[in-house]
Formats: C-alpha cells, sequence, structure tokens
C-alpha cells in the first residue's frame, strides 16, 4: 500500500472515531483528536470552537451515537504539505447528505485535526 493510501485510510479511521466516538470516551481523549487552535464551519455556516465540538462530542458518546448508519463515500486525500493532509468525503446519513472536508496533521503525538467543515448537499 502507498503512503497516500496508508494515510488516507488512517484519516478515514479517524474522522470516524472523532466524530462518533464510543459511548466513555472521555472528553480529555477526544480532546487529544484536535489541534488546540481546531475551528469548524458547521453545515449551518456558523463557525464552532473546539470547546462546542467538544461539547457535542461528549454527547454523542454519551448516547451511543457510534452505532449511528452512516456510508462515507467520495474519498480522497491530498497533501498540502509534509505533514498537512486534507481528507474529503461525502457523508450519507438517515435524511440527509453531506460534502466534508478535514485538514490534519502529523505530529510526534499523533494526527491532529487542525479544520472541520460540513455543508449540506440538497438531495434532487
Amino acid at each position: 500500500m502507498s503512503e497516500g493510501a496508508h494515510v488516507q485510510d488512517e484519516l478515514v479511521r479517524l474522522e470516524n472515531q472523532v466524530h462518533w466516538p464510543q459511548a466513555g470516551t472521555s472528553r480529555a481523549a477526544m480532546a487529544q483528536w484536535f489541534a488546540e487552535d481546531f475551528w469548524e464551519v458547521g453545515a449551518s455556516g456558523r463557525k464552532f470552537t473546539l470547546a462546542v465540538v467538544l461539547n457535542v462530542l461528549e454527547k454523542r458518546a454519551a448516547a451511543g451515537a457510534a452505532a449511528e448508519p452512516r456510508t462515507l463515500s467520495d474519498v480522497a486525500c491530498r497533501a498540502l504539505a509534509a505533514d498537512t493532509f486534507l481528507l474529503t468525503y461525502l457523508l450519507e446519513q438517515p435524511g440527509r447528505l453531506t460534502r466534508r472536508s478535514s485538514v490534519w496533521r502529523r505530529t510526534a503525538d499523533g494526527w491532529r485535526m487542525l479544520h472541520h467543515q460540513g455543508t449540506v448537499v440538497p438531495v434532487a
């Protein structure tokens, strides 16, 4: 497997882990997935801070949201720099389709998400 394919597989695994944390995952463990200056643009177009995102993820973990049905497709990964990658994908959930993008940086301590954006795709 090429390094590009390996990075893409690893980032898809992390996306699933980040957005649908397993029940019982602590806030401190979730914070390790993000850069300290992380921010997100939600499907609403609003900007969210890391603190807000961690609050949402805590609720998902408590509710067992990891079992939510979802399909990732049209996945692509592009190197932006030697240690920074853009991951894009289409996410299908019951009643909702979104185009997602995340910027990840490989650090000495592992991968950290720098930015995430989700855009609702109108279903015709």
